[in-house]
């Protein structure tokens, strides 16, 4: 498991991935996910997840709802 502070990120290997935030008011943090293509570069807007656009190619996310 991987603590993170605030402002800081991390790389994500493959496979299943499950996210949890602890220790702060609901409403005060914002996930955000960018998929990266073999050139470690997004490919387009469809490869950022965030709360308003919770999933990508090949990816969902299910920010703000506990799962």
């Amino acid at each position: 498991m991987t603590d993170l502070v605030r402002g800081e990120n991390t790389t994500i290997g493959t496979g299943s991935v499950t996210v949890s935030v602890s220790g702060t008011k609901q409403g005060t943090v914002d996930l955000m996910v960018f998929q990266l293509g073999a050139d470690s570069r997004v490919r387009n807007d469809a490869d950022f997840v965030f709360f308003n656009q919770p999933s990508s190619p090949g990816r969902r996310g299910s920010p703000g709802c506990g799962g």
